[in-house]
């Protein structure tokens, strides 16, 4: 009986020890996903003073400052070296969240920039997920990223109305149904961007609802062929 016993031990020896080193990488990555985390939230916070009531071009080029993604390079790299080669998929699950918020950030990013989408390419080099090869971001979860930036630009539309910003509205509203259209060739396997990507119509509803006021009001002009002269706003 003890025999028996003793041939069964090196088995359950081999299972302990796999669910010790998993559970330990497990616990490794949960801590340097939280320090990535923080560092999200900070850039996020930052990023909410676009709805404050002094916001201005030169805020937003020093928010670009602030919020660098070379800050995010070492929680990359260490993140990289937990992940075990070829295991990704594996855990990329825990990642999902962190890289749509990224993706946002990015967003923000660029729009203020450049008023542009930035492209997923752009956000992997930013990143320097080349130099990574075991951290991969999904094309989903970069989607995501946008589907948010267009909720944050809704808002953002308000905004600029009542710091009587009012050709902005105008702007927002071509950006918002470029994404739009931009993303309806895309034939959605995931359930989630689909609903995302569906809540983009109430957006541009609600800011349609924005220009046309300021229309009404004589605030902007309308966006007839590009007159020149004949078009200017009437005081």
């Amino acid at each position: 009986h003890n025999q028996h016993t003793h041939t069964m031990n090196p088995i359950f020896q081999l299972a302990e020890s796999h669910y010790t080193t998993e559970s330990t990488l497990l616990e490794s990555l949960k801590h340097q996903l939280g320090q990535l985390d923080q560092l999200v939230r900070e850039y996020k916070a930052s990023w909410q003073e676009i709805h404050s009531f002094s916001f201005s071009e030169q805020r937003a080029k020093e928010l670009l400052v602030e919020t660098t993604f070379a800050k995010f390079h070492p929680i990359l790299h260490s993140l990289n070296q937990m992940v075990p080669a070829h295991q990704y998929y594996k855990y990329s699950g825990k990642f999902s969240f962190h890289w749509q918020n990224i993706a946002f950030l990015f967003q923000i990013r660029c729009y203020f920039e450049k008023k542009t989408i930035g492209e997923l390419d752009q956000l992997k080099k930013d990143l320097n997920l080349a130099a990574y090869e075991n951290l991969h971001f999904p094309l989903e979860d970069y989607l995501m990223g946008v589907c948010s930036l267009t909720e944050e630009l809704s808002r953002y539309c308000t905004n600029c109305v009542t710091r009587r910003s009012f050709s902005q509205p105008a702007e927002i509203l071509e950006f918002l149904n470029k994404v739009f259209s931009g993303m309806g060739s895309i034939s959605f396997k995931n359930s989630d961007l689909r609903r995302k990507y569906d809540g983009i119509k109430y957006r541009i509803k609600d800011v349609e609802g924005v220009v046309y006021d300021l229309t009404l009001r004589n605030l902007i002009t309308k966006d007839e062929p590009k007159q020149q002269g004949s078009d200017k706003m009437q005081e």
